[in-house]
């Protein structure tokens, strides 16, 4: 099984991506996942667009232009549910590829909200609850995100997007949380004031887990100016 992110070349390309696809064309981001039918069967998928799963209306947030940027955004996730023919466990693979503006920690963060929301109705679509248990899933992904943020941010947080992943919630006093960042971002518009940020799921990076903490990468990203992790694996905890 495998996962990845692609682009389009070119603007014509994307286009014509678009109109063939429809309404939920990737536009110029999209995701997939590479499976082996010999080991696997796919029992369902789905894919989406984020934006249209973040709990946000122009009523809820209070800053008409940070809801304009969070949902100008077609970045994307692709959603399978798989059985091994082997076991006949069945378990859902989840790739996405969130917004790249390291200048919008608050963009990306509404993102992660937005795409547990989308696994949530994707199992729910299924058939599972989070009463009943929720299946195993891997999250993985180009989340533009490091674990940590930088020290030029009043000391070394863990970063939003990690947080959120790890905690199921995000406080607003987070640095990385919209109702601080966006400020930071665009002084003249008034704060989100989404408040706490909650999900109904937890992860933990496959990286951090003991039996391959020592085969965390020192970086998947590398370009002339800038080096980093910004790719993940998450898990839950079924």
């Amino acid at each position: 099984m495998d996962c990845c992110g692609f682009a389009a070349s070119t603007r014509k390309e994307a286009a014509t991506a678009t109109a063939a696809r429809g309404s939920y064309g990737h536009r110029q981001i999209g995701c997939a996942v590479f499976y082996k039918p010999s080991k696997m069967v796919l029992k369902a998928s789905k894919r989406v667009h984020i934006k249209d799963f973040i709990p946000l209306d122009a009523l809820s947030c209070r800053s008409h232009e940070f809801y304009v940027d969070v949902h100008s955004r077609y970045n994307s996730m692709v959603m399978v549910l798989l059985t091994s023919k082997e076991t006949n466990s069945s378990f859902v693979v989840a790739n996405t590829h969130l917004y790249w503006n390291p200048e919008r920690e608050d963009i990306k963060v509404a993102q992660t909200l937005g795409l547990t929301e989308a696994l949530s109705v994707f199992c729910e679509e299924l058939g599972f609850t989070k009463e009943g248990g929720f299946p195993p899933v891997v999250l993985c992904g180009d989340f533009n995100s490091l674990p940590r943020m930088s020290m030029d941010h009043k000391g070394s947080h863990v970063s939003g997007v990690f947080e959120f992943l790890q905690l199921g919630s995000l406080n607003s006093s987070h640095p990385q949380h919209p109702d601080s960042w966006f400020p930071i971002v665009n002084p003249s518009s008034g704060r989100p004031q989404l408040g706490t940020l909650k999900s109904q799921w937890t992860f933990e990076n496959a990286y951090y887990i003991d039996d391959f903490e020592n085969q965390k990468p020192q970086f998947t990203t590398k370009t002339d100016d800038f080096e980093g992790w910004i790719d993940h694996i998450w898990v839950n905890d079924q």
